[in-house]
């Protein structure tokens, strides 16, 4: 599983998060412009603004007002 997560920039902490879900994981792969090598490892791949607002959107979601540093995560699925 993979998630849309959002860090504080003061303090660090996560602020934000939303699963991706696998049938939209394609189009979030393009819309990151994922490393192919990174899709093999358990790594946090950071987004810039514009790629983390098209990843909302594809999941039907906005962003929080304050701004973050977003990244693409993998999560263990509960």
């Amino acid at each position: 599983m993979r998630r849309l997560t959002g860090y504080d920039l003061s303090t660090e902490r996560l602020a934000f998060q939303r699963d991706i879900p696998d049938r939209s994981w394609p189009e979030a792969k393009e819309i990151a412009r994922f490393p192919a090598l990174a899709e093999r490892t358990f790594a946090s791949h950071p987004l810039t603004d514009e790629q983390a607002h098209g990843i909302a959107r594809l999941l039907g979601t906005a962003l929080p007002s304050e701004r973050m540093d977003y990244f693409v995560e993998p999560f263990a699925a509960p």
